[in-house]
């Protein structure tokens, strides 16, 4: 009889509750400085990819399913099977992972994108369709959805990114203005974190980006977060303004042409648990 054997066989002589499987139970290792376990092993899937099929003016807009996508693959390959079934995850597989959560009847994405409170909608759909309940929480100035704070804090992110807990990030696309110390939003993009890195003071975060500029192939973007400008505001296209302070730049990735930095709007990290009887 194997360990595991005999703890059950006394947990049921005593009365006592059956153990949850391991992938059920909230992995949360320690943090020891650096997080890397999963980088090797996150998909980085292309939102123009081939395998999707669709046009490159469509996939343009796909970087908040594709995002998930990479997440929800990489649970599926670690303890998470039902999450698309015991087919090998060729790129035509995670293809259809990422058309089914753009869907009409999950996140919704269309020519404008994907707002937030559509992913976090998307992610709830698929995971209750495919048999796994799912826990998120939000942080982040745009959306109030499942949000637990309205600056996504660092050490929220890190501990997010961590074993069964996967998190993407909201950014947004900003030019600067340093006369009025104003950062002007005009569009946004997601991105999934693999890993990450500490080194003093400084927060590196290693990103998996769906977008073409990047590459069709797999890449890991180390990214360092860089405070912004003390008492400069944040400013949305339609006139809304937050302050900057709390907010973070996430240096290092390729910025979209005719913008100045990306800033990290929000983020939305979920983690799978065992569905309600």
């Amino acid at each position: 009889m194997t360990t595991a054997a005999r703890l059950l066989c006394a947990a049921a002589l005593l009365g006592i509750a059956a153990l949850p499987s391991p992938a059920d139970e909230p992995s949360q290792p320690a943090d020891d400085g650096a997080y890397l376990e999963k980088v090797e092993a996150m998909p980085d899937f292309c939102q123009t990819a081939p395998a999707l099929g669709s046009t490159r003016s469509e996939g343009a807009r796909w970087c908040g399913p594709a995002a998930v996508a990479n997440a929800i693959v990489w649970l599926d390959q670690h303890g998470y099977g039902e999450l698309i079934g015991p087919e090998p995850v060729t790129p035509e597989v995670q293809a259809d992972v990422v058309r089914e959560l753009a869907s009409e009847d999950c996140m919704g994405t269309d020519e404008a994108g994907t707002p937030p409170k559509h992913v976090v909608r998307g992610i709830e759909r698929y995971f209750a369709r495919h048999g796994r309940g799912v826990e998120i929480e939000t942080m982040g100035w745009r959306s109030r959805v499942r949000r637990i704070g309205r600056v996504p804090g660092i050490e929220w992110i890190l501990r997010s990114a961590r074993g069964n807990s996967n998190i993407v990030l909201n950014l947004g696309w900003y030019t600067f203005d340093p006369q009025g110390q104003v950062y002007q939003r005009h569009d946004g993009h997601y991105v999934t974190v693999a890993g990450y890195e500490r080194h003093g003071d400084k927060v590196i975060l290693h990103v998996h980006d769906p977008a073409g500029r990047d590459g069709v192939e797999p890449r890991t973007v180390r990214c360092e977060l860089q405070p912004l400008a003390a008492g400069a505001k944040l400013r949305l296209l339609g006139g809304g303004t937050n302050p900057a302070d709390g907010f973070y730049e996430l240096h290092g990735i390729r910025v979209k042409p005719g913008q100045d930095l990306a800033i990290i709007d929000g983020a939305i990290a979920f983690r799978p648990v065992r569905t309600e009887e």
